[in-house]
């Protein structure tokens, strides 16, 4: 059985991203699938060219999963240049010249970190006469609209609807990472049986190394992007609080990652003469659990969007986070709250920097046994609920069933 997945922003543990469809496909391949990941050159979240000059695309196993590397253009933050280069993907992708250089795939994934990869997974679907899958991990226009980019009753966000509910009805299944997805596909009047809940998770590793807090202070870490939807200007004007308000305790916060925001929020740390906040660079994925195991605390924030996390959150570093072992701070107000649900952490409500540096210092004057136990709660949790060998498990399942119908029709 062949399974090709569309996911511009899919990449493996040796460079920035996310690897769920890497984790997925190991599973899969250990079932008996043959998966083909297409995925764009460039990588979103370092910018790094991953093709040579004179190299248009590129073949490469990565254990045992096959990568498709097509070469799209750089770009930085969210103008035009971006839009192109989903343009680019979304044509090169569905191209048959592409999709010939691979073994026929029986089912097709598209998945809509933007919608174009849907539009051509349904392509290759159709020209193949094979099942299509779509795979909702961000809402189109519903996040736009959520965040300010788009009017609702723009043309634009019209469209995007349109686009959106073409794809949802073409899909034999929707898979989504959000738990509350089925209630939006039925509001906008489709079927909402189709929604399978496949969320995020992570590989599970070793057990977690002890934290060495006692000696050194609270050593907070952020990993992930610096964009706006993660909101760390309000962790950083949190920072600015304790800095501020704190004498009992050394605290100091670490940023590890790139995006748009990431000078911005640089310039803020620095006018407000903050000197316990340290920026660094985006690491390898594969590099991620032992910088988060370097850590006393983690540290998360979204905006405060009750329209569109109303959803629930996916967040593939939340889950990273959780598997460390280390106790979780999060700015959020979302249903089904993961930190929440497993006694992992401090949730606070998004948006409010005194609030989160009151949790900041709490978490500071915890023993550090009570933080420890805090970190194997969530750990525990996300164990039973979201390791990648059991979701995987279940897309197997989907897929065989999808497949399964279109031969007995």
């Amino acid at each position: 059985m062949n399974l090709l997945i569309l996911n511009h922003y899919a990449t493996c543990p040796r460079t920035p991203g996310g690897t769920r469809h890497y984790q997925l496909a190991r599973g899969l391949v250990d079932a008996g699938w043959d998966v083909s990941i297409i995925a764009a050159s460039v990588n979103h979240f370092s910018g790094e060219q991953r093709l040579s000059d004179d190299e248009s695309i590129r073949i490469e196993m990565v254990n045992g999963v096959r990568f498709v590397w097509l070469r799209t253009p750089r770009y930085r933050g969210n103008g035009m240049k971006r839009i192109w280069g989903m343009l680019v993907y979304s044509l090169k992708s569905c191209a048959k010249s592409t999709t010939a250089l691979l073994p026929r795939p029986d089912v097709v994934i598209g998945s809509s970190v933007h919608p174009g990869a849907g539009v051509a997974a349904a392509s290759i679907a159709r020209r193949h006469g094979i099942p299509f899958v779509f795979e909702v991990r961000d809402l189109w226009p519903e996040t736009l609209i959520a965040f300010g980019a788009l009017r609702e009753r723009s043309l634009i966000a019209r469209a995007l609807g349109l686009l959106e509910r073409w794809l949802f009805r073409k899909a034999v299944r929707i898979i989504t990472v959000l738990p509350g997805v089925s209630a939006y596909v039925a509001r906008v009047g489709l079927d909402a049986s189709k929604v399978v809940w496949i969320p995020n998770g992570v590989a599970m590793a070793e057990p977690t190394v002890p934290s060495t807090s006692e000696a050194r202070g609270l050593r907070i870490h952020y990993v992930g992007s610096l964009g706006s939807a993660n909101a760390m200007d309000c962790v950083i004007d949190a920072m600015g609080v304790v800095e501020r308000t704190h004498e009992s305790r050394s605290i100091q916060l670490h940023l590890y990652g790139d995006g748009p925001c990431r000078k911005l929020l640089m310039e803020r740390a620095r006018v407000g003469g903050l000197t316990s906040v340290y920026f660094h660079g985006p690491i390898p994925k594969a590099d991620v659990r032992q910088v988060l195991q370097a850590a006393d605390a983690l540290i998360i924030s979204v905006q405060d969007l009750p329209r569109l996390y109303r959803y629930g959150i996916g967040m593939n570093k939340l889950f990273d986070y959780l598997e460390s072992g280390r106790p979780v701070l999060a700015a959020m107000d979302v249903p089904d709250n993961p930190v929440s649900a497993s006694g992992g952490g401090m949730v606070v409500p998004p948006g409010h920097p005194a609030r989160l540096a009151e949790a900041i210092s709490a978490m500071a004057n915890l023993d550090p046994a009570a933080r420890r136990v805090m970190g194997d709660q969530g750990r525990q949790w996300v164990q039973r609920h979201h390791d990648f060998g059991q979701l995987s498990v279940k897309l197997d399942g989907v897929l065989r069933d999808v497949c399964a119908g279109a031969r007995a029709v």
